[in-house]
């Protein structure tokens, strides 16, 4: 079977009626509804360097027995191109997510994206502990998930992955609070955007805490529920590091706490 598939499987993604469309101006592969029946469309994303998933049901393969690639998986998924996946309009189990990030890790993909996707149920992340990946940006947009709000020790296991990010977005995603213990995972992230949720100014102080994003550089917190400038500057004091930052607030906007 073509190593794509086999990555594809892995992923979960196998649906129903694929349809894949490459665009080799912007190498930019867009797949519909994957299906094991569907290589021959799979095939030609092979030379994209940015793959697209769209739709699709994944629950079904909650119970999809997924094993340690072999030697010659791992060797194929290291020929693939992938620079950069996508993943929209799904719903995505959490246990199946902490199975197959770990493929990641075969691969070269640096960027990953997840657009109005819903995340449901909890994983358990304890095999991703020490766990390499390759991916230094990691985008959610317009998701919904359990609170982070008590799930600190998830997110510990998953330290080697969130401590070599460098950019890290969650806009339109209706997050309310960042705990402290998981912004002191990401001890390498230069960029955070946290725009058009609902953070407060009370929220601020917990999630900048001490320790917490100690090499961040850029911050958006653009619309937000932020009333105060003055407690937005409070909010992010201890970001040592910090060099621009946009937060308006009121009728003014901000680029700076100096």
């Amino acid at each position: 079977m073509n190593v794509a598939v086999l990555f594809l499987l892995g992923l979960g993604l196998l649906e129903a009626e694929c349809r894949c469309f490459f665009n080799r101006t912007q190498d930019h592969c867009v797949c519909y509804n994957l299906s094991q029946e569907s290589v021959n469309s799979i095939i030609q994303c092979l030379p994209a360097s940015v793959v697209e998933f769209r739709g699709g049901d994944l629950e079904r393969y909650v119970a999809f027995p997924i094993s340690d690639p072999d030697p010659n998986t791992i060797e194929s998924l290291g020929s693939l191109g992938f620079r950069k996946i996508i993943f929209g309009d799904l719903l995505v189990p959490e246990i199946l997510l902490a199975q197959v990030l770990r493929l990641f890790s075969y691969t070269h993909v640096q960027e990953l994206v997840f657009d109005s996707c819903v995340f449901e149920g909890r994983g358990n992340w304890d095999r991703m502990a020490g766990q390499d990946l390759p991916i230094l940006s990691l985008h959610f947009h317009n998701v919904s998930s359990a609170a982070l709000t008590g799930r600190e020790q998830d997110f510990s296991s998953l330290s080697s992955f969130l401590g070599a990010l460098q950019e890290l977005s969650v806009t339109t995603s209706h997050l309310t609070s960042l705990p402290c213990a998981i912004g002191r995972l990401f001890t390498a992230l230069r960029s955070l955007d946290m725009a058009q949720n609902s953070l407060g100014d009370e929220s601020l102080t917990p999630a900048f805490c001490s320790g917490a994003f100690p090499q961040l550089r850029v911050l958006s917190l653009q619309r937000n529920n932020l009333t105060s400038y003055h407690s937005v500057c409070e909010g992010v004091q201890l970001l040592r590091e910090l060099q621009h930052e946009r937060a308006p607030c009121g009728g003014g906007r901000a680029d700076s706490c100096k």
